[in-house]
């Protein structure tokens, strides 16, 4: 379900067909000789399953970004961007069903779901992964008509 940089041209992931969370790693790199073809990302879509109207108890889904390069360099920096989704913002984004409905969600970098998740830069070594958790929740008691439900983020990283 992911996909692999091979060339200087961004390749997306393939998306998943059910009502989710679908984030897609897009790959952004300067203009360096042999960068390009020695990074590989993945990612593993979040799907937040069934949603029920009535429930007190916030629906969560988990998704992952996976990190590989093996540039020139032995320490460098990565930066991950996250796209605030079809709301424009990123204090509260929503997934839209076909009929117009909106169902409020954010994405979080921490599992207790108190830090959203916009932007993250970690200095890595060569052939050293990086797996960055990504923790969505979709609010509780939202009134909202049954349907397919979903979003697109994108996450750009930078290295």
């Amino acid at each position: 379900m992911g996909w692999t940089r091979t060339t200087p041209q961004r390749r997306l992931m393939r998306l998943v067909p059910w009502g989710a969370l679908f984030i897609l790693a897009v790959l952004a790199c300067p203009l360096r000789s042999g960068w390009a073809k020695e990074c590989k990302i993945s990612s593993t879509p979040m799907n937040f399953g069934g949603y029920d109207p009535l429930s007190s108890t916030p629906v969560t889904g988990i998704g992952t970004l996976d990190i590989i390069c093996n540039p020139t360099h032995k320490v460098f920096t990565v930066t991950v961007e996250m796209s605030p989704g079809n709301m424009g913002g990123h204090a509260e984004r929503a997934m839209v069903s076909a009929a117009g409905g909106q169902l409020f969600y954010n994405v979080y970098s921490n599992p207790s779901y108190t830090v959203v998740f916009t932007t993250m830069t970690r200095t890595v070594t060569r052939r050293t992964p990086w797996t960055i958790s990504l923790y969505g929740q979709v609010r509780a008691l939202q009134n909202v008509p049954p349907g397919l439900y979903s979003d697109t983020v994108t996450a750009t990283i930078f290295y």
